[in-house]
Formats: C-alpha cells, sequence, structure tokens
C-alpha cells in the first residue's frame, strides 16, 4: 500500500496515518456488533461514524458485505433445504451450525484485527457496497 493510500485511510482529524484509538474501536463495534445485529449492527457504525473516518468507514462496509453475504448463505440453504427435504435436505440444516461457527469467530477476529490497525478483509465475502 503506498504512503498515500495509506494517509487517506487515517483520521481526517489528526491527519495521521494510522487509525486513532477512537477509529478502532469503533472499527473493532463494527465486525463484532454483527454478531447480535447481523447487518444492522455495521450499517448503525456507518451512518454514526461513516462520514467522519474513511478508516471506519472501510471496516463497516467489509462487515456488512460479509454478514449480507452470510445471510443470504443461510436464506438459500434454508429454502434448498426445505425444498429438498424429502431427498436429503436435511444435510443443507446441518451445515447450518458450522456456518453460524464460521461467522462468529470470523467477526471476532476481524474485530480484534480492527483493534490492532488493520484493515481487514474477510477470506470469502461478495463486496456488494462499494
Amino acid at each position: 500500500m503506498s504512503m498515500e493510500t495509506h494517509q487517506q485511510l487515517g483520521s481526517f482529524i489528526t491527519g495521521s496515518p494510522e487509525p486513532t484509538t477512537d477509529e478502532k474501536i469503533w472499527g473493532a463495534l463494527a465486525h463484532v456488533s454483527a454478531l447480535v445485529l447481523s447487518v444492522f449492527g455495521p450499517l448503525l457504525v456507518i451512518l454514526l461514524k461513516g462520514k467522519q473516518s474513511i478508516w471506519v468507514e472501510r471496516q463497516a462496509k467489509e462487515a456488512l458485505n460479509f454478514q449480507a453475504t452470510m445471510l443470504a448463505m443461510t436464506v438459500v440453504m434454508l429454502v434448498a433445504g426445505l425444498l429438498l427435504f424429502c431427498f436429503g435436505g436435511v444435510l443443507l440444516w446441518k451445515l447450518l451450525a458450522p456456518l453460524g461457527l464460521a461467522v462468529a469467530v470470523l467477526s471476532i477476529y476481524a474485530g480484534i484485527k480492527a483493534h490492532e490497525g488493520v484493515l481487514y478483509r474477510y477470506p470469502f465475502n461478495v463486496r456488494l457496497v462499494k
């Protein structure tokens, strides 16, 4: 990452290339809040702090995209499980627990990385919100 790009991610207030402590907390909150609020947690962070910090906005958008992707996968698996119930759809239902565990683990890990000041990218994510 070039210095120019890195500086753009820093605080508007201090002009520092590193996120402030407040930005790190809000970035972590964007990821971890999704455990309880799904897509609404990161969306709330975007609405509250997105205009004040590009870094927080990017963290929240990454979390929002991940939660939306996982929500879509869950809905598809539920619908497919219902439609295929007679033909082995139960297997799809059994995959929901590992998917939920993966979402929780990745969200917590992303929150930790954001709190460390790392602009975290989820390993699989459909980036609908840019």
